[in-house]
């Protein structure tokens, strides 16, 4: 219980921070005031604070990073001034927020088609786009959901996020996340710097996520990292809010961000300190800046605001590259059939230029380093099986036929395409097809241009599920509007439509509180966290037992990629054998000098074993059996093994202790083997 405490006053501190720092750079950029009391300007005013706290502090941390400062007590030093900016901004009586504002609808939104006028509006100021029309006008009524289903889909939402509240409360057993997501974050607070790891192929991925997690682990530990990406995942909702008030009005917006809580892969997401939820936040906010920019014309320097999002999408992950070609094919289309194109491809400069200096850092390194910016998303190694981008990672063929069918199999055979955890539930698939019987919504058909051309280069590159998530927020915005459509059909039509949705939006939360299950005990403190992990995580207690017996100086050679728990240096071997070749050096012993030249000390084992039929064994367990089969004393001994039980399969290790010298007896040609010695 204390440590669950721990960490959620640590994430506290972590967004009162991104908030004083956020408003600060947001009054820099959007100098004008939200009005007193107007709740869904107050509710933009923070969504950005935060969002550009979180960018402002990512780059702060970057920077130490790459100075080699990243020591504990300064991050706590810089985290205790970040709070301190904003308990300023909140106790300023001129600042204060205050209850009420106007939730009403702009009706004038629904129009019979989009057209070019529509996209290049008249300049106003900033929040002067709200509803002229009384609020008992048929229009008006149709874009505001009635209250109890506005009520009964917040709390849904509540509950669903708080079942994934729940979950990242546990400690983190991801095989992601403790392979990398929080491994290298371990790593760069331990070496005080962001270093490259020539056996880690994650170690050039652009990083920003890894270090908010980091933050979290200079400051409470696993647990307040994990809550990052849990907040993450409720700032993603708000900003679907954002994205959605311009298009469908208050109501439906704040619809939106509860539907969006309700996909099953987003709040499992949530539970793990991951990266696709913190990608999808960013690019969601880099279309409402957008959108603020380029279509509504606010004034202050949003296609500024819009680049540092953009910048902070493309630090996080490679599949934010997908969005900035959607949204910027997007931009020139709509420049094109503008009166204004100068203006709007002078925005887009500004966007591409802001973005480039946020992110280009991480391209940099892994250039630097790799020889190639995006490695190893489009790279292949030696042999053709080791490409990171392999046919069988692509379901999909281009037959007609796939393609057609591409949506059905993405909701009911989710587990090919990466995993049922996160599966997009059934939401969409059931209501999007109601787009060909409603009518048609400005800038609708913006979103569901960019989505299908991220979707188009998704199908041919990896064909993951997850990979996806940037396109649910703007998927959603057509969901709500269908609902909404639903008010044009005889009542018993809409009763029935409105109780399907409702069940399928339940489903999600029930999901997300199935999932919080196994985790209430931890959470609470009434289990362990010891017992709950050598419970639920393999490596766990192999780790705790290398870390007792094995001198801090220790090297570890081995298969696990789980290296998270391990507190002595573990190098995984896959990559090492790629570099190297190891493998084919020549002798019985030769890979064996290898790795002992390079300075290991230890092997580690570590083989999934399946319940029916014969286990694979892999490079490292074939060359280890060999050397066993053909010496009568193995060049290391056993110190410990371990066998973790899993459904379906089970986990086997063994810890060897390399012998200081190695046996070459078997490399001696016969003759010179049986040379007797001299005395």
């Amino acid at each position: 219980m204390l440590v669950s405490l721990a960490a959620t006053l640590c994430l506290a501190s972590m967004l009162l921070a991104t908030y004083g720092l956020g408003q600060w750079l947001l009054n820099g950029l959007v100098p004008t005031p939200a009005p007193r009391g107007a709740i869904p300007e107050q509710l933009d005013d923070i969504v950005w604070s935060v969002a550009l706290g979180f960018v402002g502090a990512g780059l702060l941390l970057m920077g130490l990073g790459f100075a080699g400062l990243l020591y504990t007590p300064l991050i706590m030093s810089l985290t205790a001034a970040g709070c301190l900016m904003a308990l300023r901004r909140i106790m300023s009586p001129d600042d204060a927020l205050l209850d009420g504002g106007d939730w009403t609808t702009p009706s004038s939104l629904v129009e019979g088609k989009i057209e070019a006028e529509s996209l290049d509006p008249p300049r106003r100021t900033r929040h002067a786009n709200r509803e002229t029309e009384s609020d008992d006008s048929p229009r008006t009524r149709l874009l505001r959901p009635a209250r109890w289903l506005r009520e009964l889909l917040v709390i849904v939402a509540c509950i669903a996020a708080g079942g994934a509240y729940v979950s990242a409360l546990a400690p983190p057993t991801d095989g992601d996340a403790l392979c990398y997501h929080l491994e290298l974050p371990k790593v760069f607070l331990n070496e005080h710097r962001i270093v490259y790891l020539p056996d880690s192929s994650n170690s050039t991925y652009p990083m920003l996520a890894e270090l908010w997690f980091l933050w979290g682990l200079a400051l409470q530990g696993p647990v307040a990292a994990q809550l990052v990406h849990w907040s993450l995942g409720v700032l993603l909702a708000l900003a679907a809010v954002v994205l959605a008030r311009p298009l469908v009005g208050n109501g439906w917006a704040m619809a939106c961000g509860c539907l969006l809580l309700l996909v099953p892969g987003v709040t499992n997401q949530m539970t793990a300190p991951l990266n696709d939820v913190a990608v999808t936040t960013f690019t969601t906010l880099t279309l409402a800046a957008w959108w603020r920019a380029a279509v509504q014309d606010e004034p202050g320097h949003w296609p500024v605001v819009a680049g540092l999002m953009l910048g902070a999408a493309l630090s996080i992950k490679f599949t934010a590259i997908l969005f900035a070609a959607g949204m910027g094919l997007a931009w020139v289309v709509i420049a094109l059939r503008s009166a204004h194109r100068n203006v709007l491809l002078r925005q887009a400069a500004i966007v591409g230029l802001v973005a480039i200096s946020t992110a280009g850092g991480w391209y940099l390194r892994s250039a630097w380093h790799t020889g190639d910016p995006v490695f190893p998303m489009l790279s292949r190694s030696s042999t053709p099986e080791n490409t990171t981008n392999p046919a069988i990672k692509r379901p999909f063929s281009w037959h007609p036929v796939d393609v057609a069918l591409a949506p059905l199999r993405l909701t009911l055979e989710p587990e090919r395409f990466g995993g049922r955890s996160h599966q997009f539930g059934a939401m969409f698939l059931a209501v999007l097809p109601g787009l060909f019987f409603v009518r048609k919504l400005r800038g609708l058909g913006v979103l569901l241009a960019i989505s299908g051309f991220y979707a188009l280069l998704w199908y041919g590159l990896r064909q993951n599920v997850r990979f996806l998530y940037p396109i649910a927020p703007l998927l959603i915005v057509p969901v709500a509007w269908v609902w909404a459509e639903f008010a044009r059909l005889p009542r018993l039509p809409r009763l029935a439509a409105t109780v399907v949705l409702l069940m399928i939006a339940t489903s999600g939360a029930a999901i997300s509180v199935a999932r919080a299950r196994g985790h209430w005990a931890v959470a609470c403190g009434w289990q362990s966290r010891e017992d709950y992990l050598a419970r639920s995580e393999p490596s766990y207690e192999p780790a705790q037992a290398v870390n007792a017996l094995l001198a801090p100086e220790a090297r570890i050679f081995s298969q696990e990629q789980r290296a998270f728990y391990f507190e002595r240096t573990m190098i995984r071997e896959r990559r090492y054998r790629e570099r190297t070749a190891y493998h084919q050096a020549p002798g019985t012993t030769g890979w064996l000098d290898q790795i002992r030249e390079d300075g290991f000390t230890h092997l580690l084992l570590a083989a999934t074993a399946p319940d029916k039929g014969p286990a694979t064994p892999d490079v490292l367990e074939r060359l280890v059996a060999a050397q066993e089969t053909s010496s009568a004393s193995p060049p290391w001994r056993e110190l410990a093994r371990w066998r973790h039980e899993q459904p379906g399969t089970s986990r086997r290790y063994r810890l060897l202790e390399l012998t200081p010298s190695v046996n070459r007896i078997a490399e001696q040609p016969a003759a010179e083997a049986a040379r007797p010695t001299s005395r």
